[in-house]
């Protein structure tokens, strides 16, 4: 009998754990599509901060914080998925970044934050 309830035990507590909800990162990696992704770059962010990520965009000279260089500097917010999504939908305004909560939908917010972890050297 006791060997029985140690063996529910484990297949219960196995099932609970598949059966809990992935976390942002997984979600975003298995969601993610590069196209888009470098599509919202290009359009969106690519004017400041520069086609490979380097802070270097023409527009970025027109601001009064230089943008960021994605492969050399930190994160206002730290550099995972969660973080990169944050500054993007929410913008860092006081460094001349607008937020792009109203602008982007879920699905290229999601694609242009890994784009920008994944492609762009992070």
């Amino acid at each position: 009998m006791n060997s029985r309830y140690k063996r529910v035990a484990a297949v219960t507590i196995a099932l609970f754990a598949f059966s809990c909800d992935k976390s942002d990162d997984q979600k975003a990696t298995h969601a993610y599509d590069a196209n888009k992704g470098k599509a919202v770059y290009a359009v969106h962010c690519q004017s400041c901060h520069g086609e490979a990520g380097s802070g270097d965009g023409f527009m970025g000279s027109k601001t009064a914080t230089k943008p960021r260089n994605y492969k050399e500097e930190g994160f206002y917010y730290g550099s995972d998925f969660a973080a990169i999504r944050k500054t993007i939908k929410k913008g860092i305004v006081q460094n001349g970044m607008p937020a792009f909560d109203s602008i982007l939908s879920e699905e290229e917010l999601n694609a242009v934050s890994m784009y920008i972890r994944n492609t762009l050297g992070l």
